[in-house]
């Protein structure tokens, strides 16, 4: 898929260590558990570039300059679809993730037919929160996961 700035496709081999890098970045995973362990990280990229499943993307810039990730799996206590995103810190508010969200989220709502998607973020994560909200999720419940107060927003097609 493209839009008008990114290109979001399947993980491959080149994009290992960029996948290493940002699951280990202390800024890119502050509100996501903190970063992983590098060993934890090399697995997590090695599964990505060898499986790549069909709802997980990362982003490249029109230069093929890796920024970050997108993907879809089944939120924590329910059956329903939740979108995570990861940027490097040097995408930060250039609006590419909303501009991949957006791409992404009609990719769903169209070709995938799912009616709802969900995204949970600390309630400390203003940035992501005015994000969803800018991209019409909705507010639906706060909770505390991972000993930390959490906001759950949904969006329906």
């Amino acid at each position: 898929m493209e839009t008008s700035h990114l290109i979001l496709g399947k993980a491959v081999e080149e994009d290992f260590e960029d996948l290493v890098k940002l699951n280990t970045c202390p800024a890119v995973r502050k509100y996501l558990g903190g970063p992983l362990a590098y060993h934890s990280a090399c697995v997590r990229a090695t599964i990505l570039v060898k499986l790549s499943p069909d709802l997980f993307w990362v982003l490249r810039d029109k230069n093929r300059i890796f920024i970050g990730t997108i993907s879809l799996s089944k939120h924590h206590d329910s059956e329903d679809m939740e979108i995570s995103y990861q940027l490097i810190p040097d995408a930060w508010g250039k609006g590419f993730a909303k501009e991949a969200l957006e791409k992404v989220i009609e990719h769903l709502h169209e070709d995938r037919k799912i009616q709802k998607i969900l995204a949970e973020t600390q309630t400390k994560n203003l940035r992501s929160i005015n994000l969803l909200k800018k991209l019409g999720f909705n507010e639906i419940r706060k909770l505390e996961r991972f000993g930390e107060p959490q906001t759950l927003f949904e969006l329906h097609a």
